[in-house]
């Protein structure tokens, strides 16, 4: 109990040190929508030691590498299977799987077109003020989940706020669990 109280008082003196201000991530990533046949063991079989292909859509930074620095970005934020997530898939990168990351598009939009191999354009007009980006997992040109993430607009992919909410969505985009027997009525499933 003493150890609890001291660490509160701990916190409560660094929180008056640093002005009072608790400081508050300057993103948001929310809208987790899964498919029924959502299972982290496909995930598991097909690429746990092994890549995996990142197609990114639209992408609005300055750097003439943003593809591969945001794959590189992605790898070890995932839960479970270790993968070596790429921009530039070889002939040992599986192909049954893949994640997209789309900017410009719309807030109803799902993900769950870009899973089919058709072509990928946005459905919403460019922001200036903010950067907006959805993240779709992909099995066999099958959507499986997807999840958004927003913060103020940045043209520089190496900027700390979009890699830590590139982090955090690359964690909840595929999850350990199965999100409907974890989460009953949580999530929100699309399709069947």
């Amino acid at each position: 109990m003493k150890s609890v109280v001291l660490a509160l008082a701990i916190a409560g003196l660094s929180a008056c040190a640093l002005g009072g201000a608790a400081e508050i991530a300057p993103y948001k990533v929310y809208g987790e929508r899964f498919s029924p046949k959502y299972q982290f063991g496909d995930l598991q079989y097909y690429n746990n030691d092994k890549q995996m292909a990142v197609d990114v859509v639209n992408e609005p930074f300055v750097q003439p590498d943003a593809d591969r620095r945001i794959a590189s970005a992605m790898r070890g934020k995932n839960q479970g299977a270790r993968i070596a997530f790429t921009a530039t898939p070889g002939p040992d990168t599986p192909d049954e799987t893949k994640i997209v990351v789309a900017f410009g598009t719309g807030e109803s939009d799902s993900g769950a077109q870009y899973c089919g191999g058709g072509p990928i354009a946005p459905n919403a007009k460019p922001d200036d003020e903010h950067l907006r980006m959805l993240m779709i997992y992909c099995k066999h040109d099958r959507f499986m989940s997807s999840v958004r993430g927003e913060m103020p607009a940045t043209g520089n992919v190496d900027d700390p706020a979009f890699k830590s909410m590139l982090a955090l969505a690359t964690k909840l985009v595929i999850p350990l669990q199965d999100p409907f027997n974890e989460n009953r009525g949580r999530k929100k499933k699309v399709g069947s």
